[in-house]
């Protein structure tokens, strides 16, 4: 039945090979495309939302990792668990961190224990490219797995790009004002015309102090947060292979990190005892050949990651408690794709294997998964439309101690994109998307609450959006306006058994989120200097309901606010960068019931940065960077007993050699 379906995917797809080419020539925007670029926007090319940030504008705009980015988009809602070492997820469009995939330059990151990766752990330091995308994957070089989940985050690294230079040097130093210093070292250097060989190293160490006030029931008080202290080492090398259309490239890393968890601030104490240790190896494997008829790319990875959870102040028999985990995970995968007179047109097909084992002294098994990820699909223009097709099958097994479950699902995608009119660059598009998201290793197996019957979450999401720009000499103009609605069916949920200790996983939950994400972005030169703005707005629905919720039905999902805005003002003037940056982010509820009890208010994040490039020879040059976060002062929450850092400075050094 499954290769039955995909063969009429094949043969839907086939015919349009034979109409007559119209190619996509819109490009994005020539202002979005080099020094004076906007540093978030949504490519009005694409069939689906995409935003994209380049490596200039992450700096300049004052983030220190990639969660921080990705605040600037509509509809990404960032929880963040405050200090240096707090973990930072995504939830899109109210779908949690578990529908969205994050890859490091082509290789997606398993994420089998706890089915979300920690957005903190990804420095902006050699980051070349930042882009999230909803839909279908709009990069060629992408892997099968990367159009499995409803959201993708895609990260290119500097080591891992194409060589431009003989020489690539970078060096870093910085410091935040909430005790935190940090070091970066990168070096890239072609050896002849085929071989380049690359190396980042980077290091992190510091106590993430700061002091905050924090309304605890009926009165407020001043404290310390010091349960934030941080160890992070991180090296990567990359030896890289080029001739002709040919490329491969191999990569090994390492990450040490060991860090005190903020907890939570409950009944004036601001201090926690838990304790994590992380240490994981990575090695990867990829080779493309890519011509303007073809591309074909075949990859592999290992990984192995060791985590010791402590908490000191644990009340069992012993006084403490000490949990082990390691995880090993291993995979390939092919992908061809057959392009269609242009880049912008092909048909594909490719598969991805992954297997998985975790050992934990909180698990009740030793689960083992293994995982069949297969995709086929096309792009294609007809006419003034713009057709993206695909269809992905996933076949799951997992296999514990007492039980063998096996899950098999197809995902299809259709998006269509429209181009009235040739010269103006005004463009309808729309999509459909049904895809779900597995149980992790802790909703099927941890200890107590795991649930060995969970059903995968089902999401069917809808997308209608106009994108529409214009260029006049001195001024370029941009916006896009997106409204969409996602379904969620089978959702996964933790609820009260017996008592508050006691807790089940079950499917029973039914969420339907509606919104509208609108993005502005307007460019205007003057003789001197550049003004360029930058406005996000994001209005979400997101209600529960589940029949059986009696108290929660139609109410608001928690942590999720009806209304998300960003702005962004920067001004350019020559090698000078003045930036203005403010987030607003609306009140939330921290529990199913939307009462008084649970009711979180809202906050305003203001933060101006600037930033001077000095030239120092023919081919290299040192910036400085500063950045004054959080103006206003005020220790706000994302999660609730989680206070963020108020006032704080960071300062940033970086040089640059490249020839």
């Amino acid at each position: 039945m499954k290769l039955l379906l995909l063969n009429i995917s094949i043969a839907i797809g086939c015919p349009f090979i034979g109409f007559g080419q119209f190619r996509d020539t819109l490009k994005t925007v020539e202002i979005f495309a080099k020094a004076d670029s906007i540093h978030t926007f949504s490519v009005i090319n694409s069939a689906v939302p995409l935003y994209q940030f380049n490596a200039e504008k992450l700096l300049n705009i004052g983030v220190r990792d990639v969660g921080e980015a990705l605040k600037q988009v509509p509809g990404a809602n960032i929880k963040d668990y405050g200090g240096i070492g707090g973990v930072s997820t995504i939830s899109f469009r109210s779908l949690g961190a578990n529908h969205t995939s994050v890859e490091l330059d082509d290789f997606i990151l398993p994420s089998l224990q706890s089915g979300a990766v920690n957005l903190n752990q990804f420095n902006i330091f050699g980051v070349d490219k930042l882009a999230l995308s909803t839909g279908q994957v709009q990069h060629n070089t992408a892997s099968a797995a990367a159009y499995q989940k409803a959201n993708l985050i895609s990260i290119f690294s500097t080591i891992g790009s194409k060589p431009k230079y003989q020489t690539e040097i970078q060096a870093m130093g910085g410091y935040q004002t909430i005790q935190l210093g940090q070091i970066g070292l990168l070096i890239k250097q072609r050896i002849n015309k085929k071989f380049t060989i690359g190396i980042q190293a980077m290091g992190r160490e510091g106590q993430g102090a700061y002091t905050f006030k924090y309304k605890n029931v009926d009165s407020t008080y001043v404290a310390k947060r010091s349960a934030s202290n941080l160890k992070n080492y991180q090296v990567r090398g990359v030896l890289q292979y080029h001739h002709k259309k040919q490329h491969l490239l191999l990569s090994s890393s390492w990450n040490q990190q060991s860090q005190k968890l903020p907890g939570a601030v409950i009944l004036y104490n601001p201090f926690n005892h838990q304790f994590l240790s992380q240490n994981q190896t990575n090695t990867q494997l990829k080779y493309h050949f890519d011509n303007s008829k073809h591309y074909f790319g075949a990859q592999s990875f290992y990984r192995n990651g060791t985590t010791l959870y402590t908490d000191s102040a644990y009340l069992n028999s012993l006084g403490y408690l000490q949990n082990t985990y390691n995880i090993k995970e291993k995979g390939a995968g092919v992908m061809y794709r057959y392009f269609l007179g242009s880049k912008t047109q092909s048909v594909f097909i490719g598969s991805d294997f992954v297997s998985g084992s975790l050992n934990g002294s909180q698990y009740s098994a030793t689960p083992h998964r293994r995982e069949l990820i297969s995709v086929i699909g096309f792009t294609k223009w007809l006419y003034r439309f713009k057709i993206q097709s695909n269809l992905t099958h996933q076949y799951i097994k997992d296999e514990s101690l007492t039980q063998v479950n096996n899950y098999d699902k197809l995902s299809p995608l259709i998006a269509i994109a429209y181009l009235p009119f040739h010269q103006e660059k005004i463009r309808f598009r729309a999509h459909y998307k049904n895809t779900y998201r597995l149980p992790s290793f802790n909703d099927l197996y941890y200890n107590l609450i795991g649930n060995k019957n969970l059903q995968p979450e089902n999401v069917t999401a809808i997308n209608t959006g106009i994108t529409y720009s214009k260029k006049w000499p001195a001024t370029a103009l941009e916006i896009s306006i997106d409204a969409y609605q996602n379904q969620i069916t089978n959702k996964i949920v933790a609820i009260p058994t017996q008592n508050l200790f006691n807790w089940s996983i079950q499917n029973i939950g039914n969420v339907k989120a509606t919104g509208m994400d609108i993005s502005l972005q307007i460019l205007k030169k003057f003789q001197n200097f550049t003004v360029i703005t930058n406005i996000g707005q994001n209005l979400n629905k997101s209600v529960d309901q589940t029949p059986e919720n009696i108290f929660s039905y139609g109410h608001q999902i928690p942590y999720t606010p009806t209304y998300n805005a960003t702005y962004n003002l920067a001004l350019v003037l020559k090698a000078h960068y003045f930036n203005i940056n403010m987030m607003h982010t609306g009140s939330r509820y921290t529990l199913n019931q939307n009462i008084t009890e649970n009711y979180l208010p809202g906050f305003i994040d203001l933060s101006i940065s600037y930033s001077y490039k000095y030239s120092l020879k023919k081919y290299s040059d040192l910036s400085f960077y500063i950045h004054l976060n959080n103006i206003i002062g005020k220790n706000y929450e994302v999660i609730k007993s989680f206070p963020m850092p108020g006032r704080h400075v960071i300062f940033k050094l970086i040089f640059n050699l490249k020839k």
